[in-house]
């Protein structure tokens, strides 16, 4: 098992192809059906543009497993909040023939070392509530939810 970044916009696209089709079926009045080359130009620019995300990829032999887009972030100090530096989580998606081998698991510790690396102590994430195989496996990465957000459609 092998865990490299990548700044393959193309490569991205195709991995986030399961994520796209997850959310759009389980909100399609929030989400946009998978489109390679949408999101393989939005990609692009989130690599040329943004220096704090990282795109990680994990192979085993050749075949690529999953992947995850991370970022680390700095929001400072001000009235309400003090400053704070966490690293996010932005995507984070294990190819649907690759579930339950343990590649998740992996590639969550590595991300873990690689905040610990770089002096940040806290991960952060979301997840939809729909997302009922997101749930079990952060709860069993020992993620714990402090904040819920609600809506109201009218």
């Amino acid at each position: 098992m092998e865990i490299k970044s990548t700044t393959d916009a193309a490569l991205i696209a195709r991995l986030n192809e399961p994520v796209q089709n997850l959310h759009a079926k389980l909100y399609p009045e929030y989400f946009k059906p998978y489109n390679f080359d949408e999101i393989r130009k939005w990609f692009e620019r989130v690599v040329e543009e943004d220096h704090e995300s990282t795109f990680l990829v994990i192979k085993d032999e050749e075949q690529i497993a999953g992947y995850a887009w991370i970022q680390v972030f700095t929001r400072k100090e001000n009235p309400f909040k003090k400053e704070s530096r966490a690293l996010e989580v932005h995507q984070f998606s294990i190819m649907p023939a690759e579930h339950k081998k343990g590649y998740g698991t992996h590639l969550m510790n590595y991300i873990c070392q690689f905040a610990r690396d770089k002096g940040i102590n806290e991960i952060v994430l979301d997840y939809w509530s729909d997302n009922k195989a997101a749930e079990q496996f952060y709860q069993k990465q020992q993620f714990t939810v402090y904040r819920k957000a609600a809506h109201k459609l009218l």
